[in-house]
């Protein structure tokens, strides 16, 4: 230890007076579906007057806002998982200024991203092919990028009765000017290939453009074009409208026991479930495995496991966007989940609107249950409290992380930073956050800010002194990067003047042939003397694979490509015996 309104749907390929403001800037202006508005247009002062008409009218339309609009293109039902393939053309991926690899794994993701981050749809990656469409048996999904010069940068096409699609990405304009994409930072320029292919895997879960002035990733509008502005992140008319139009998920919760070999998979709780998270509750001094899930196909209600068996359920009036039991261990007796329904803060309306963490918690298995917004000091007036008014929600890209730092007895929780302002592209946006200790039962101490931003949401795990020299350890996907490599960085909780902080290494380490498009989970294992990590792969199938290193810095595999998950896993470890479990969900 060491001390204006968007257009309504019918009128895809037509200006707001905003994006007018862009002409002899060189920007290209988009809408949602990727349509490059081109410049000889833009500068048509009757057509701006036109249009000033037209905002007018729409200001006046009669549906309400939160209304969903249904896919122009006939997509079924998506609740099910739709397996999907990737061909990308050499010379468009040089036109695009992406490597191939690099377009793939921006499929990858925003594929993986709504499984993370939705309550509808399931995507699973399963592989290269060199067709330009659907095979004739429909067996799988096709997203095809091609040297083509088209007037959208990329449409989804309903395929097979709309059982499965096909995502073109088109390279150049229509004028064959080479289009920009990239996958790395979302504060750098040009158009984020993530964010892109993210709206048009939404259309496969038959939503189109919202029509109302509602903020969105599936927005079509120049005015607020999210998902070219780098927002990787679901707003709440999104998740609203893909589970309204696309059905709630039905899975299977599974899980295994680990003592120094993954065992075998057992089902835990019901099917028809959205997500599964691993827990503990201590009942009479004795610890139990837990599981916390929301139950998506039965509606809104929540359902708590005790070691399989079904103890707890409450309603909730919304779905989830994001989920993970939380473990705070200040009162070991006491059941926490953290979780971040569809709601958006402040409203659907709102440019900068966030998503942030709600946590329950109990102190006799559920029997009753206290709700609230998980908050952090931004500034600290001692080690017991945050400075006057100095409280922030927090509001993450996805699922918070948590870790039980046993030496100094505190808590460890982490999470990718979510501010939708700017587009997204602001200096705050996905850098995590590490918060050391909490304050009250919904208040965490005031976190440590690390530079470090992540394509996925971070997981931690921790053991004073015992990762290499280190306390605590990160795990993220830089956004820095074009591919999906998981990335280490080991850290100290260090006592500071009136909180411990994040003291981290200088240097980044690689998790040797880990990639991961999703939020990964990780424990120490005090048989093995070593940390455990858990992950959904990016090779074909998307399988889990385990991983282990007794420093942090040289990882190995343990067991690769064992069963598939299609939802983040999640591990807990007993810290009164030596029995670990984790869970997932297919």
């Amino acid at each position: 230890m060491k001390l204006p309104p968007p257009l309504p749907p019918h009128a895809t390929h037509q200006l707001t007076l905003a994006s007018l403001g862009n002409r002899g800037t060189g920007a290209a202006s988009f809408d949602g579906c990727g349509t490059e508005l081109r410049p000889e247009v833009r500068g048509s002062s009757s057509l701006a007057l036109l249009l000033l008409v037209m905002s007018m009218r729409v200001g006046t339309a009669s549906a309400q806002v939160g209304t969903c609009v249904p896919s122009v293109e006939p997509h079924v039902a998506t609740n099910g998982v739709r397996d999907f393939k990737i061909n990308v053309d050499a010379t468009a991926a040089t036109t695009l200024g992406m490597a191939t690899s690099d377009i793939r794994d921006a499929a990858i993701l925003a594929a993986s991203s709504w499984n993370e981050r939705g309550n509808s749809g399931l995507f699973r990656y399963t592989g290269t092919t060199p067709l330009t469409d659907v095979p004739s048996d429909c067996s799988h999904s096709v997203v095809y990028v091609r040297e083509d010069c088209q007037y959208l940068t990329a449409e989804a096409k309903a395929k097979c009765g709309g059982t499965q699609f096909l995502i073109y990405v088109n390279s150049r304009t229509l004028e064959c000017t080479p289009r920009t994409l990239s996958n790395r930072a979302v504060t750098g320029a040009g158009l984020d290939a993530i964010g892109m292919l993210m709206h048009e895997f939404g259309h496969t879960m038959g939503v189109h453009h919202p029509g109302y002035g509602e903020q969105a990733l599936m927005s079509n509008s120049p005015i607020n074009p999210n998902w070219n502005n780098g927002s990787r992140v679901p707003f709440q008319w999104d998740l609203k409208c893909t589970e309204e139009m696309g059905g709630t998920r039905s899975l299977t919760g599974r899980k295994r026991s680990y003592v120094t070999w993954m065992g075998s998979a057992a089902t835990f709780g019901a099917s028809g479930i959205g997500a599964a998270s691993a827990a503990l509750t201590d009942v009479s001094g004795s610890s139990y495995f837990a599981a916390a899930y929301p139950r998506m196909s039965s509606g809104v209600r929540w359902d708590t496991a005790l070691d399989g068996t079904w103890v707890s359920a409450w309603t909730y009036p919304v779905e989830v966007g994001g989920f993970k039991a939380l473990n705070l261990r200040e009162e070991p007796t006491r059941d926490y989940v953290a979780y971040q329904d569809r709601t958006d803060t402040p409203d659907m309306t709102t440019f900068g609107s966030t998503r942030d963490t709600w946590a329950v918690y109990s102190d006799d298995n559920w029997a009753t249950k206290i709700f609230g917004r998980l908050q952090h000091c931004t500034s600290m007036a001692s080690w017991a409290s945050c400075s006057a008014g100095a409280t922030a929600n927090v509001a993450a890209t996805g699922a918070v992380s948590t870790a039980w730092l046993g030496d100094i007895s505190k808590s460890v929780v982490v999470w990718s930073h979510l501010d939708r302002l700017f587009g997204g592209r602001n200096v705050g946006s996905h850098e995590i956050r590490v918060s050391i200790g909490k304050l009250s039962d919904t208040t965490l101490v005031q976190p440590t800010l690390t530079s470090i931003r992540s394509k996925t949401a971070p997981a931690v795990a921790c053991m004073e002194g015992a990762i290499g020299g280190y306390d605590c350890i990160l795990l993220y996907v830089p956004v820095t990067a074009g591919g999906l490599q998981l990335k280490a960085r080991r850290f100290n909780a260090v006592s500071w003047t009136n909180r411990y902080i994040a003291s981290l290494e200088p240097t980044e380490h690689s998790v040797a042939d880990a990639s991961t498009a999703n939020q990964v989970t990780a424990w120490w294992d005090s048989d093995d003397a070593a940390l455990k990590l858990l992950a959904r792969g990016v090779a074909d199938g998307q399988d889990l694979s385990l991983w282990t290193t007794d420093d942090g810095v040289l990882w190995q595999w343990e067991q690769l490509n064992f069963e598939q998950s299609l939802v983040p896993p999640s591990a807990v470890t007993s810290w009164r015996g030596t029995e670990n479990r984790v869970v997932y969900a297919n």
